[in-house]
């Protein structure tokens, strides 16, 4: 069921307001993120809210009450979504979007190449790798080790926590130490020292 929010009859803050101490929930539900987002910039636009001399606070707390209680958004979001709508001049949901994303450092060479590492040091400690590739790269010259020169010790390990370094690293269990039964013990202790 496609129901489509027209509330272009409220051209005013009284009549907002009155809507607001009225006590009417609202009987409908945006289907998409997309439509909600169009609705807040029309109510935006319509109430000139980005404009500084238009509205007064109290008013502007009004406009921010009216989309809070027809969204169901939270009072942080309505103002990440008003800076959003003042800074580009849009609101858009998802994809559209860029998103801020970190830069990536180590690629999937650096990765294979830890898990060969490992393979050939035994998975050394993490402060024990991080020797190793300093070494490579500043005392034999091995490009192939810069970036991983430079790792730090919780990133090492996060790299060692990935699909791709785990499809490559071998297994190394901890050394067993050979443990002799409870009668072996006892035979080699003396008869009177034995407290059995």
């Amino acid at each position: 069921m496609h129901i489509i929010m027209n509330d272009s009859h409220i051209t005013s803050i009284a009549q907002l307001a009155e809507t607001l101490t009225s006590g009417l929930t609202p009987s409908f539900v945006f289907e998409t993120h997309d439509d909600a987002y169009a609705w807040i910039a029309s109510v935006l636009d319509r109430f000139k809210y980005l404009n500084r001399k238009h509205l007064k606070k109290k008013e502007k707390i009004l406009v921010r009450k009216y989309i809070a209680r027809y969204t169901t958004y939270s009072k942080s979001q309505i103002t990440r979504l008003i800076k959003e709508k003042q800074k580009t001049g849009t609101l858009q949901y998802g994809k559209g979007k860029k998103r801020h994303r970190f830069t990536r450092i180590y690629e999937k060479a650096d990765i294979e190449l830890l898990a060969e590492a490992d393979n050939i040091y035994k998975r050394m400690s993490g402060d024990a790798m991080r020797g190793v590739f300093k070494d490579e790269y500043t005392l034999y010259g091995k490009s192939a080790y810069e970036r991983l020169a430079h790792i730090s010790h919780s990133h090492l390990y996060r790299l060692r926590g990935t699909s791709r370094y785990k499809e490559r690293a071998l297994r190394h269990r901890a050394k067993i130490i050979p443990t002799i039964s409870l009668e072996e013990s006892h035979s080699s202790i003396p008869h009177e020292k034995r407290s059995v």
